[in-house]
Order: C-alpha cells, then sequence, then structure tokens
C-alpha cells in the first residue's frame, strides 16, 4: 500500500532522555529505560514473514541520517514516525517491509522491532507479587498515524482504544486523540504495552498550581508543603508604593515602555484558573482588552476565577494598573488576553487535558502567540515525559509561538551544604522548544511574607544551612529565590533557561466569591504572591 512521507520530527520520542556515553554514533538506542544495542535483538521478529500487517520497528543507521536515507524507507513502504538516538528512525511498516529495509542500504546498521518493555516509565512501581494487584492510574500515549485521512486516522485510534480497553484488568476513562487516561492494576500495564500502537505509558500526572503556596489539610497545595508566614499588610492606599512591588522595575521595563513597547497588538493566552469574574468586560486593569474566554476545567461553566491564582498571573502580564492610577502595571499593559480556564469545581483542581495540543491550538487559533503556563509536575523531576513531548511537537509544528512553562517550586536543600540540590524541574517545563523560567527575588522590604528563609514551616529541614537559612525572601535583588526548582534535566539538559522577579509580588485580585489571598491583601483590587507562577508571567510580559 502506498503511503505518503510523513517528516522528520523535530522532536526526539521518549527514549531521548540518557545522558551520552562514550560509545559510538549508530550503536546504541538511549531509552528513558536504559541503554538498548539493537543489534543484540535483530532477530527478534521473524525475517520470513511476508506479512501485511503493519506494525513498529526501528531502523538504525551506521551514522548520521541523510534524506536520501529516509526516502528510502518511504520508498519502500515505511512511514517515519520520529528519530530516536543514536541514528535511528522509528516507522511504521510490514514485516516483509522491515525485511526489505534490512538488506535495502549499507547505510542501515540493524532493524528491530519496537519491544514493549521500552513503553513504560520507570517512575511506576516495580510490577511484583507485592504491587501486582495495585491500582493505578496512567496517562497511555499512541503512536502517531502518518499519512492517511482524518477518517482513517480517527478509525486506527478507536482500533488502538479497544484493544487497550480489551485488556483485562484496564477500563478506559478517558481519550482524546493519541492520549488515553487508564485505570487498572499494575500487574496490567505491561500488557497494556504490548499493544503494538502504544508508544508510552506513564502515571498519571497530577499537575499544581507553580505559586509558593500555603499548605492545605492534605498538604498537597505547595510544592514542598510549606505554610508561608502571615503577610504584612500596607495602608493600601498606594501612598507606600515605591516602585519595585509588580517586579517590573528590577526588568527594567520602564525603559521599553518609553520606547512605545507595551504590548499593543499583541495577544497573549493564559492558561490558569481563571480571571476574575469571568466576563470580558472585568476588573478595571484589564477592561477592553480580554478578547475570550475558554473553559476546559470538568464540569465548569464558568472561567471566572475562584481561587485567585490566575487572575494574578494575568496582572502581570498586561494588567494597565487602572485599579492604582497606574503604579502597578503589568509588563505588556496594552496587550490583549484569551483568558483559558482550567479551574474544575468538581476537582477543586486544575484539569490539565490530556491533549495539550487542543490547549495551545484554541488559543493560536484565537490570536495568541505568547502562551504562558504557571503549572506543572511537582514531581517526576527532570523527566521528558509525556506532556513535555506534546509540548514539543506543537511548537515544532507552530513556531511562531512562544509557550512558557514554569520551572517550579520544589528547589531544597536537603544535604545542607548551602546550596539548592540539582534537578527539581517538572514537566511540562522540562520540553526542549518551551522557555522554562525560574524565580528571582523582587526587592520589597515591606508588604507581602517578610521572613527569613528558616522560619518558614519545614525551613529547617528544606533550608536550614547558611546562607540560605537567614536569607529573606525579597531583600537581594541578585538573589534568587531558594524555593525556585534547578535543573538539569534528567537527560543533561540546562533549565531554567530564564529567571525574573517572583518574590512578593503585587498584581491584580479576583473578585469572584472565595478566591484567596494568597500571599496576603493589599487591598480590595491587589494582593501579594510569589512562586514561579509569577516569575513567569512577567517574561511573557517581556517576550
Amino acid at each position: 500500500m502506498k503511503r505518503h512521507v510523513s517528516s522528520l520530527a523535530a522532536v526526539a520520542a521518549f527514549g531521548v532522555f540518557a545522558l551520552c556515553s562514550t560509545s559510538q554514533a549508530g550503536e546504541i538506542l538511549r531509552m528513558k529505560t536504559g541503554n538498548v544495542d539493537p543489534a543484540v535483538l535483530a532477530g527478534r521478529f521473524d525475517s520470513s514473514s511476508r506479512s501485511t500487517e503493519e506494525s513498529i520497528y526501528v531502523v538504525q543507521f551506521n551514522s548520521a541520517i541523510t534524506r536520501a536515507d529516509q526516502l528510502n524507507l518511504t520508498t519502500l513502504g515505511a512511514s517515519i514516525l520520529r528519530y530516536l538516538p543514536d541514528d535511528a528512525l522509528v516507522v511504521r511498516a510490514t514485516s516483509r517491509e522491515a525485511n526489505t529495509i534490512v538488506r535495502s542500504s549499507p547505510a542501515v546498521r540493524t532493524v528491530v522491532s519496537y519491544d514493549s518493555s521500552w513503553k513504560v516509565a520507570p517512575s511506576f512501581t516495580p510490577n511484583s507479587v507485592f504491587s501486582t494487584k495495585n491500582t493505578v492510574v496512567a496517562h497511555v500515549r499512541l503512536f502517531p498515524t502518518t499519512g492517511k485521512t482524518a477518517a482513517a486516522i480517527a478509525k486506527a485510534q478507536a482500533q488502538a482504544i479497544s484493544k487497550v480497553s480489551s485488556v483485562p484488568g484496564i477500563t478506559v476513562e478517558k481519550t482524546d486523540g493519541r492520549s488515553i487516561v487508564i485505570r487498572g492494576t499494575r500487574g496490567a500495564i505491561e500488557s497494556v504495552a504490548a499493544v503494538d500502537a502504544v508508544e508510552w505509558i506513564q502515571p498519571e500526572a497530577k499537575f499544581q498550581l507553580l505559586s509558593f503556596t500555603a499548605q492545605d489539610d492534605n498538604g498537597e497545595n505547595g510544592d514542598n508543603g510549606q505554610t508561608a508566614p502571615e503577610a504584612q499588610v500596607g495602608p493600601g492606599d498606594y501612598t507606600d508604593i515605591v516602585g519595585y512591588e509588580t517586579g517590573t522595575k528590577l526588568m527594567n521595563f520602564d525603559s521599553v515602555w518609553g520606547k512605545g513597547l507595551t504590548g499593543k497588538g499583541q495577544i497573549v493566552a493564559m492558561a490558569d484558573t481563571g480571571l476574575d469574574m469571568g466576563d470580558v468586560a472585568t476588573a478595571n486593569d484589564f477592561q477592553g482588552r480580554v478578547n475570550e474566554g475558554q473553559i476546559f476545567g470538568f464540569f465548569s461553566k464558568s472561567w471566572n476565577d475562584p481561587m485567585g491564582h490566575g487572575t494574578h498571573v494575568a496582572g502581570s502580564v498586561l494588567g494597565s494598573g487602572a485599579q492604582s492610577k497606574g503604579a502597578l502595571k503589568g509588563g505588556a499593559y496594552e496587550a490583549s488576553l484569551v483568558a483559558q480556564s482550567m479551574w474544575s469545581p468538581m476537582l477543586g483542581g486544575l484539569a490539565v487535558p490530556p491533549k495539550l495540543g487542543d490547549l495551545f491550538g484554541k488559543a493560536y487559533a484565537s490570536g495568541a502567540r505568547v502562551h504562558t503556563n504557571s503549572w506543572g509536575k511537582a514531581g517526576d523531576f527532570g523527566a521528558y515525559d509525556s506532556f513535555a513531548q506534546q509540548t514539543d511537537e506543537f511548537t515544532a509544528a507552530n513556531p511562531d509561538m512562544l509557550v512558557i512553562f514554569a520551572a517550579g517550586n520544589s528547589g531544597v536543600d536537603m544535604d545542607k551544604d548551602g546550596r539548592i540540590d540539582p534537578n527539581s524541574i517538572g514537566s511540562p517545563g522540562t520540553a526542549k522548544n518551551v522557555l522554562t523560567v525560574g524565580a528571582s527575588k523582587n526587592l520589597v522590604l515591606n508588604g507581602g511574607y517578610q521572613k527569613k528563609m528558616s522560619e518558614l514551616r519545614q525551613g529547617t529541614e528544606h533550608w536550614g544551612a547558611e546562607p540560605i537559612a537567614s536569607s529573606m525572601l525579597s531583600e537581594n535583588a541578585s538573589g534568587l529565590a531558594a524555593f525556585s526548582s534547578r535543573g538539569p534535566t534528567q537527560d543533561g539538559r540546562l533549565k531554567p533557561e530564564i529567571v525574573a522577579p517572583g518574590t512578593n509580588i503585587l498584581s491584580v485580585r479576583s473578585h469572584a466569591k472565595g478566591a484567596e489571598a494568597l500571599w496576603g491583601v493589599y487591598n480590595d483590587q491587589y494582593v501579594w504572591s510569589g512562586g514561579t507562577s509569577m516569575a513567569t508571567p512577567l517574561t511573557a510580559g517581556a517576550a
């Protein structure tokens, strides 16, 4: 059957995680489950088979892949799905085509079936007699289907979902294109991996807001389970404002504003907890510049902000300062906004769509070319997972959109050497084609939280050694926030790429019923907050 040529993916598959070793190019596959020499596995598919049923194979070359190599594969009938290091391509082909490819060119080192053991994330509890009956919720990602009509792609995905759901002990809870959420026993995960169309399985992510916030009764609200101290409250009449409160002064926004660069004509999308009262006729700081609101939260009927986080984030991006007579402006105070609410009243938290391309794509279709995200995973640190890959796939296909993610607030000094420990960034901030933002210190000596790091809850455990212990949250404009997550990623990439003020940031307050005070109320219109959540929108405003 004739198939169209698919372009070589600009991002690597889930196997692109291990650090390079001394092995020569074209000798190993660098999978997250460990490095593999595919030549050792070359006999795993039946070389005598002439089946016309398609399966997934890895074709490894002896050196760097050329366009001629790719053309050779597609001419022989294979569909190229993506690249794998070192010097390998994941393809969909029949066994007859796979056998032909092996003999087709001296550039081909070997061809092997895509092994099911490569598909299961190491972050799962190992399957054993003790864990096999444990209930797990997992995110399943299917291989892409290329060179077919939309109807054929939908049919192929439906067939794959049917095969997954037929695995004993597995229930499909949610599907969205190539993304499937399943619930079942730990012992059934390997059987799901054996479904040919399945590319990757990982524990279902729990996403959270990346403001440095107080702990709830279950200890689930903040990255580190920290409870911040009682906030300092000022007069609320703007007489105490000195200019540093929003973070824009440290970033030297005044100089670009003076040149007329205020964001006018630009559209920024924000995916968060919503915006103020959920109406385009909203708080004065956004008046006339909210293009639309979009709802993604489960069982949500509004894009209002009952939590307060999203409104604060939006204020840092593009608040006009109208309610403060211009004193408390965001970075791009004349830009327009597409507000995407992921708040679920049923869950009491974020409901991030399993297919992130829908989130970014809907914003893109609404004209946004900057997309700011102050949320992420606070676990499986440094991993390049399904959500990081989905983000990279979107940005590779839409290079004119800048997607920005917060690094996280999981920075701690557990070995007490006076330096924050490495590798604490969560996905999707681990993606390759996103700008990941850490938090530096703002310069605010009054208002918000004014405590030493060691005085915070669990402070002596997480930041008990000097010089961190006695440092304050916002006393040093050249300092990094101790809680800000650090890189590198598991595959050795440097993250975050940039930092911005993220402590004691004053921004717009949500007027929705029940909205939180965050780091403390300044007045009815503005609240303090902090975290990489706050550094990220300031960076979006600068973009």
